[in-house]
Order: structure tokens, then sequence, then C-alpha cells
């Protein structure tokens, strides 16, 4: 039954990582969207590998994994905030 109120799933757990695939079948879910923060939070590992880098080594399976459930689902997929505000070539 899919639902007049569009709906997103925020994937920030790790257990939300290891079902994303049936989250992202949803009919009523319109898209996916990455919680970096609380995952890396959630995973013990830092959002960066170090102070300039934007690599994100820990979260690259939660991330393209995530990936993968939306488009073999055909839904948006959105990735997480960028922490480092005050770097503009960064953003």
């Amino acid at each position: 039954v899919r639902s007049a109120v569009p709906l997103w799933a925020m994937i920030e757990t790790p257990l939300s990582v290891m079902n994303v695939g049936n989250v992202a079948r949803h009919p009523s879910l319109q898209g996916l969207i990455l919680g970096t923060n609380d995952l890396s939070k959630e995973l013990q590992v830092s959002p960066s590998t170090k102070s300039t880098s934007t690599t994100r080594e820990g979260l690259k399976v939660a991330i393209q994994t995530t990936i993968l459930a939306a488009r073999a689902h055909k839904k948006v997929v959105i990735d997480g905030v960028y922490n480092k505000f005050a770097d503009i070539d960064g953003l």
C-alpha cells in the first residue's frame, strides 16, 4: 500500500545497513538518507580518516550498500551531512 505522505528512511545504524534492501523495497518509501554521523558513532569509526581527508574509509561499505539498495529499488539516495562546513574547497 502506497502512502499519501512521502516516506524517507534514515540509514544510521549497523542494523539498518544490514536491512537496507528490505527497507528500500517498501512501496511507500521514496528514498534513503545516510545518517553518517550517527553511523560513524555506532561503528566506532571516524567520519574521515584524518583531519584533511574526506575518504570516510570506515563508512565505505555502508555507503555502497545503501547506494546499491536504493538503485536496485529505484529509490533516491542522499549522502549524509558534510561536517567540514568551514572548508570552502571541500564544499
